[in-house]
């Protein structure tokens, strides 16, 4: 069973794109397992979770920029955040280090997704010269709720098991697609 104050789950508050301005939305990044004392983890074990997740991410970037182009950001963002939903269901139940393996490279091929179509989604919500703007809008709303959901989430792994943090993550996500949902994508 996996230690159970480990993980610290990076709500990020960040906005759906209309085309006249930014909205919110919700998406949920995980920030990983740290230690997995329970499944007989040490820090050369998260360094190769980490590393597996960053490298799965690294090999589909490309890919699902060139699918995001040719069939939309709305749908590549909604599998993204369904998709992270369920694997946040998965995590109570691993056993092993070889299923963080696994999960953390399904991760990141759904964090490969969520980072390329939403970054092309802002370009897309964005024109001439306030683009630059616009960008350092959006990055300035993601980044002051990702420091308030690191503090939170510290406190909710203080006061709930791992578990619970992982449930209502993936609630949260399964929402997130919802709002996603609303998004008016224009095509180019």
């Amino acid at each position: 069973m996996l230690k159970e104050e480990t993980p610290q789950l990076l709500l990020v508050l960040q906005p759906p794109m209309r085309k006249d301005r930014i909205q919110p939305q919700v998406t949920i990044i995980p920030f990983y397992v740290i230690f997995l004392r329970e499944v007989g983890a040490d820090f050369s074990e998260f360094g190769l979770a980490y590393g597996l997740f960053t490298l799965s991410s690294a090999l589909v970037h490309r890919w699902i920029g060139k699918i995001s182009d040719a069939s939309g950001r709305k749908y590549i963002l909604l599998i993204s955040a369904w998709g992270t939903s369920v694997i946040f269901l998965l995590f109570p139940v691993v056993f092993e280090i070889w299923q963080v393996y696994v999960l953390q490279m399904i991760l990141g091929v759904f964090g490969a997704m969520q980072k390329t179509s939403e970054k092309a989604l802002v370009v897309d919500f964005t024109e001439g010269r306030q683009r630059g703007e616009k960008i350092g809008s959006y990055h300035f709303w993601v980044s002051i709720f990702s420091g308030f959901a690191v503090i939170a989430g510290g406190f909710f792994i203080d006061l709930f098991t791992v578990d619970i943090i992982f449930y209502i993550g993936s609630i949260i996500l399964f929402i997130s697609g919802g709002l996603i949902l609303k998004i008016e994508e224009r095509r180019i």
